[in-house]
């Protein structure tokens, strides 16, 4: 008998803890002066044009990002694509792309895929875009996600 009412003793106690909590749950629940009030809908961000997007860098920020362009460029170069030396703009580089590349973006961008399996990504943060036209590939630390918003289907 008392093997029995040692093992009772824990079972006992866990059950007085469990109704209490749900005591103390059901208190709170019940209203009182802790009602919550309803969620209200957040203000909407303006959208941010692709120049405006890019946060301002300090210098070893940018050189950072310069040095990863520049092994991108050359792994990219040594594939076969030529490419420009990295430009160093004020938040931003810029590395000029061949006229083989604006006709045949594809290309470039499964050589680059290629080359950040080989080198790593970019540093942290970083996005690495093809400009619209295809005449350049952008290394930025974006604001805000660079990806286009759609729609809910």
């Amino acid at each position: 008998m008392a093997l029995r009412s040692k093992r009772a003793v824990p079972v006992a106690g866990s059950m007085l803890a469990g109704v209490a909590a749900a005591l103390a749950l059901g208190a709170v629940s019940a209203g009182g002066s802790h009602s919550v009030d309803a969620p209200r809908p957040l203000a909407r961000a303006h959208e941010l044009s692709p120049a405006q997007n890019r946060r301002s860098l300090d210098a070893q920020e940018l050189a950072g990002l310069e040095r990863w362009a520049e092994r991108l460029a050359s792994c990219v170069s040594e594939r076969g694509l030529g490419l420009g030396p990295p430009r160093v703009g004020a938040d931003e580089i810029l590395i000029d792309t061949p006229d083989q590349a604006t006709r045949d973006p594809l290309t470039l961008v499964t050589e680059m895929a290629a080359c950040t399996k080989s080198l790593g990504g970019p540093p942290p943060a970083a996005s690495v875009v093809l400009t619209r036209d295809g005449g350049a590939i952008e290394v930025f630390l974006p604001k805000t996600c660079p990806l286009p918003k759609r729609s809910a289907a």
